[in-house]
């Protein structure tokens, strides 16, 4: 499933991040285009973090910027929703695939 900037609002892609990894596309501060994968589902988070996608959620802080987790890095990562290219869910079926090729 690929998401597009016009469908894209705080609450869905913590909905959509917290089920499983993504890949997203946004411009960074200096405008250059970075991809990350990453997530908010707890399988997926160190033991100490698996209850940080409730907290986000629940967060007071700045609801246009969004601290995930990069599963690539190994390391909390966060962007703005306003500067989203495209969000894409990625299933294990796919995931699966790219490693055996």
């Amino acid at each position: 499933m690929i998401i597009y900037p016009k469908d894209i609002n705080r609450s869905t892609l913590l909905q959509i991040l917290s089920k499983g990894k993504c890949k997203v596309v946004f411009n960074k501060i200096d405008n250059t285009v970075r991809t990350m994968v990453c997530t908010l589902k707890p399988d997926f988070l160190p033991g100490k973090y698996e209850s940080y996608p409730e907290k986000i959620q629940s967060s007071g802080e700045n609801p246009e910027i969004i601290p995930v987790w990069d599963v690539e890095k190994g390391d909390w990562r966060s962007f703005k929703i306003s500067k989203i290219i495209r969000v894409s869910t990625i299933d294990e079926t796919e995931e699966k695939n790219n490693v055996e090729k």
